[in-house]
């Protein structure tokens, strides 16, 4: 799985994932994360001002289809969501009525 976020909700579930020794091969953000949650995920990372960009990084890292979007503040475009075999999955923290809209 790749991981595309930023903030305390993203590091909270990266600290997860290397507890529990899930697969994560890559973490895609805007902003740095800690050097040692990286290290204990054995995972690349990927600093970037626009995920929508990585696109063909994230074809080529993600093995198992599935990309999580945690408080990720850009907005996903089709150049991503339409990558073949990747489904998109996303979590964040704002209130669902106070961000509609939101670019």
């Amino acid at each position: 799985m790749l991981i595309i976020g930023e903030g305390a909700l993203c590091t909270k579930a990266l600290r997860f994932c290397a507890r529990v020794n899930a697969p994560v091969e890559a973490v895609v953000s805007r902003t740095d994360i800690p050097e040692r949650i990286l290290t204990a995920l054995k995972c690349d990372f990927r600093k970037t001002a626009d995920v929508n960009e990585e696109a063909e990084f994230i074809l080529n890292t993600v093995s198992d289809g599935v990309v999580w979007s945690i408080n990720n503040h850009s907005v996903l475009k089709s150049r991503l969501l339409t990558l073949p075999g990747i489904s998109y999955y996303n979590i964040h923290n704002g209130l669902i009525q106070t961000c509609r809209g939101l670019p």
